[in-house]
């Protein structure tokens, strides 16, 4: 089953004539230069943004014809956005920011993702107090708490130092296995290697496309260079 389909997909200068799909199950990491539209996309797919042409279905709904309500309410239901900064809310304490968008507001699923990111015991602490990372992994667990189909990621694992970064590979890697699509912006090889499929993209494009049955860093490193980056 395909996820999310993108055909033809363009806005302004930034995205050019993009297609590709994600299929349920599967991790798919986009690298590139800074600048190429990667944010961008992401924007596009989760229907922040409406593309000029093209097209972007999600679980077979086509965002091009929804109102904003039920935009909204599909990216609130089936899509889980981690930015590339926190974006919490600063009066609310830890658990309350990650039960924001919540459906079911289940605080102990919210301590249980806390306890998976190594943040067990700080549902009550003031996100103010927090390290920079800490608040990244606060954001993850938000954008996981409805279980969502689809993790749309836009470089998750940027302030956070390597065991953190680790552990939030691994989180990721648990929720693909009970059935969960990734799609995640990335900077870092190393990140990256934990992907199924890695498009790569430039000047708003996909310029070549990687599939990384080995789980090899150098693999993604050799496909890199391949492609001048």
């Amino acid at each position: 089953m395909k996820v999310l389909e993108a055909e033809n997909l363009c806005y302004g200068g930034f995205i050019r004539d993009v297609s590709f799909s994600v299929s349920e199950g599967e991790f798919v990491a986009v690298m590139g230069p800074s600048g190429s539209g990667k944010s961008t996309l992401l924007f596009l797919v989760s229907g922040i943004l409406k593309g000029e042409s093209g097209s972007v279905r999600l679980l077979g709904e086509d965002l091009s014809v929804l109102k904003e309500k039920a935009l909204y309410d599909i990216r609130r239901r089936k899509t889980g956005f981690v930015f590339q900064s926190p974006e919490l809310v600063p009066e609310l304490d830890v658990t309350k920011n990650i039960l924001l968008p919540a459906i079911d507001r289940d605080r102990k699923r919210a301590e249980e993702l806390l306890s998976r990111l190594g943040l067990g015991g700080f549902g009550k602490r003031s996100v103010e107090n927090l390290s920079g990372g800490e608040k990244q992994r606060v954001a993850i667990a938000r954008a996981l708490i409805n279980n969502p189909a689809i993790i749309l990621a836009d470089e998750p694992t940027g302030a956070l130092n390597r065991s953190s970064s680790l552990d939030t590979m691994e989180l990721f890697l648990s929720m693909k296995r009970e059935g969960n699509t990734i799609l995640m912006v990335t900077h870092d090889s190393r990140i990256a290697s934990f992907a199924d499929r890695i498009l790569y993209f430039e000047d708003g494009s996909v310029k070549a496309e990687f599939s990384n049955e080995r789980g090899s860093e150098e693999d993604v490193r050799a496909f890199l260079q391949a492609n001048g980056w």
